[in-house]
């Protein structure tokens, strides 16, 4: 039986077809570029710029009441008390937060920034840029990957549907679904699409750039389901506006060892979202190297683990070359997921 073809929302673009065919070359090649050691170049502003002159920024790229900024709140704190210097947030909105790596690419003579990076500035900065932005893979060291945000399927406070598979068996195959997805390209866009199609429904993915109005509509009825990180999920689920019936991970979230997780049903299948911590390859190899000694002290901290887990996050706490590996497989594998669910519509 062919499984219907998901509705794309107005408000949603994607990938040129004349792109499609090209993106698993083009990341084949990127990540022979990211496994190979950098050149050091030269520093732009001087030889007195050092570690303990600057104050140090952690740049977030999405809305500060957002998933990522839950993570980086904490990911700061971490990191100050293993650096032993503060360690401030600044959220930065921009379409799909490519625009806050750029502000950690280019050279700032006040501060030190370190960026939190997602699957999707790895893919939209890096292959689908517009404009002379950066390349991921040849302007930024990655010095740690903190973990995987997988998705929740979130349903309003007011749903009958008692567990993942009641609501699933619920769903009428007749009527359009319609279900909020954040920015197109995202994990929680291609889970949706993907639980459409293996359930056989009418979608139309709605996207929401911001949390709060997804959870706005979601409450009034105006939407049926949401898919959101779990940090902002498990958020909302504790001010009652919003029931977690399941994650898309491969194992159960530490925070809800009660809720379902996809793995259990589609075991080869999770859609999770990437968080990782960049600097600029302009930035200084003194500075580089404090800032990489100081999120490798903050993984063998235990605290870290229980902190990041506690919020939702899948925690990996990957340091060195460990962390550079995992960013070349992420590229990969979102290219992957790109190349998959845009094939299909």
């Amino acid at each position: 039986m062919r499984a219907p073809a998901v509705l794309a929302s107005p408000r949603m673009s994607s990938v040129p077809r004349g792109r499609r065919c090209v993106v698993l070359a083009a990341c084949a090649i990127a990540t022979c570029a990211l496994l190979a050691v950098p050149a050091q170049p030269a520093d732009p502003r001087g030889s007195g710029r050092t570690f303990e002159a600057l104050p140090i920024v952690l740049v977030v790229p999405f809305a500060p009441r957002g998933a990522a900024a839950r993570v980086a709140n904490v990911v700061a704190d971490l990191l100050a008390k293993a650096l032993r210097r503060d360690v401030q947030t600044r959220s930065i909105e921009s379409k799909v937060g490519v625009g806050a790596l750029d502000a950690v690419a280019a050279p700032n003579a006040n501060e030190i920034r370190l960026g939190y990076a997602t699957n999707t500035q790895l893919i939209e900065g890096t292959l689908f840029g517009t404009r002379d932005t950066y390349n991921a893979l040849r302007d930024f060291e990655w010095i740690g990957v903190v973990g995987a945000l997988p998705n929740a399927v979130v349903l309003g406070p007011k749903s009958g549907a008692a567990t993942f598979d009641q609501w699933l068996a619920t769903l009428p195959k007749d009527r359009t679904q319609r279900w909020g997805v954040g920015a197109n390209s995202s994990s929680g866009h291609f889970a949706a699409q993907f639980l459409a199609n293996a359930a056989g429904l009418k979608v139309e993915l709605v996207t929401f750039l911001a949390a709060d109005a997804a959870y706005d509509a979601l409450t009034q009825g105006q939407i049926d389901a949401n898919f959101d990180l779990l940090p902002n999920a498990m958020e909302e689920a504790s001010r009652g506006v919003a029931r977690i019936i399941a994650v898309t991970s491969k194992a159960r979230a530490s925070a809800l060892p009660s809720i379902p997780a996809w793995g259990e049903r589609w075991p080869e299948e999770s859609f999770s979202s990437l968080a990782a911590l960049a600097v600029s390859l302009k930035e200084t190899e003194e500075i580089r190297a404090r800032l990489r000694s100081g999120w490798y002290t903050a993984t063998q901290n235990p605290d870290t683990r229980r902190r990041l887990q506690e919020i939702g996050v899948v925690y990996s706490g990957l340091a060195l070359d460990a962390a550079r590996e995992e960013v070349s497989n992420e590229f990969l594998r979102h290219a992957r997921l790109l190349t998959r669910f845009q094939s299909a519509r």
